[in-house]
């Protein structure tokens, strides 16, 4: 499902904030040159704080030279008449509202916040950068109960990398069942894959703190627009859904799949089978190893299960209900009783104007003064904040007309994308 907007031959992208309130619902080219990578022992230039130095940020920061080596398509500086700071604008695509993070339609997100990570990274560690102002956390700094999940499942993967590592290693030396050995090394590789897909669609600012950075993390959003978008975003959905429902009945007759969702039958699968395919090769390698009197590789199989069961969340007892939340939260759709595709259609232009005056225009004015006070209070002059594409130039001008200059650092799938689309 799209959830781009044509509206006055305007694309329209729903920002992240309305996941937070969606919860019932839900690299590319390098710059040209050559240039050797920076050493990381280079000095760093403190450039944000009031008290560091403040000569020339936005000239350093909006040469492209700066960027080298970074999935960086394009560098661009908007001047403000009278200025007290900077403004580094990272625009970003994100989890599709209403989408699985494992869903196809992720794919460009996923690559776009892995590079978007990078050059925060680059902010951070090679300027000295430490203020960070996210899309979709409510204004003012973000709370530890928004981090301390996701450190908790970077540390968990993390874990189970080293014990997997040694385990291979184990197995290396001595294999006990190469054909078992092979299929679990498939799973464990798509599963590492889809975790590490999960960790990144967070967003690059908030992985960077997990992970350790040493950033200051602020919201952009305030509570009743982010709840007026979340509304707003989620009836557009129903409209959707409605309208798609429709016209494929009309297409090619009733089936399953339009029932229900694919994840949810998955997941059902995986609960009625007792677990998933990788935990049941783990067992069954444990098992081999203790029957050719290998107890220590047994007990760094079961210590690899455990983590494993532990990295993917299963046997919690949780996802079964949530999702029966998703699943219901989706099927009780307000147009379901409607029929008539014309109305639906005329409903959604309706839909795409709301969400095009609160969703983006309400919004780049809030993000703007929150960033500025988020600098106040931090004592900064330089931040970045990292929002949504379809932001870009209504952002921009909100944040001049509060006397900061803007500098947009565009990831290359970002440009990418564009091409695509057009």
């Amino acid at each position: 499902m799209s959830i781009y907007f044509r509206t006055k031959n305007i694309i329209v992208v729903l920002s992240a904030a309305v996941l937070l309130l969606l919860g019932v619902f839900a690299g590319g080219g390098f710059l040209n040159g050559g240039v050797s990578a920076v050493s990381e022992k280079q000095t760093v230039v403190n450039i944000g704080h009031e008290s560091g130095n403040r000569d020339n940020p936005a000239e350093i920061l909006s040469d492209i030279a700066a960027y080298r080596n970074l999935p960086v398509s394009k560098v661009t500086f908007h001047s403000a008449p009278a200025t007290f700071g900077t403004a580094v604008l990272i625009p970003q695509y994100h989890r599709n509202p209403g989408s699985e993070a494992g869903d196809g339609i992720n794919d460009s997100a996923q690559q776009n916040q892995e590079q978007t990570l990078q050059i925060v990274k680059h902010l951070a560690g090679q300027f000295g950068v430490k203020l960070f102002v996210v899309e979709g956390q409510l204004a003012g700094p973000v709370p530890s109960s928004v981090i301390e999940p996701l450190k908790e499942k970077i540390d968990t993967r993390d874990r189970f990398l080293a014990a997997y590592r040694k385990l291979n290693q184990e197995l290396e030396q001595g294999s006990i069942n190469p054909q078992l050995e092979d299929d679990l090394r498939t799973g464990v590789d798509k599963q590492l894959a889809k975790t590490g897909r999960e960790i990144i669609l967070k967003g690059a600012p908030l992985v960077y703190k997990a992970e350790g950075g040493d950033i200051t993390l602020f919201g952009s959003e305030n509570q009743a627009t982010l709840q007026e978008s979340a509304a707003l975003v989620r009836d557009n959905i129903y409209l959707q859904d409605r309208l798609d429902n429709l016209e494929t009945l009309a297409a090619s007759g009733p089936y399953l799949g339009r029932f229900f969702d694919a994840s949810l039958l998955e997941t059902l699968t995986l609960i009625l089978s007792g677990g998933s395919d990788v935990s049941r090769r783990f067992d069954a390698l444990e098992s081999e190893a203790n029957q050719q009197g290998k107890q220590e590789l047994a007990q760094q199989i079961e210590l690899c299960r455990s983590l494993f069961s532990e990295m993917t969340g299963t046997g919690q007892g949780n996802s079964a209900l949530n999702l029966a939340g998703n699943a219901s939260s989706r099927a009780d759709n307000p147009y379901n009783a409607v029929y008539n595709t014309d109305l639906l259609r005329r409903l959604l232009v309706d839909s795409e104007t709301k969400i095009e005056r609160t969703v983006v225009e309400k919004r780049n004015f809030e993000a703007a003064e929150n960033f500025v006070s988020a600098l106040k209070e931090s004592g900064q002059t330089v931040g970045v904040i990292q929002f949504g594409a379809g932001h870009e130039e209504g952002l921009t001008k909100e944040l001049n007309k509060l006397g900061l200059n803007v500098i947009v650092v565009t990831p290359q799938e970002v440009t990418d994308r564009n091409v695509r689309r057009n």
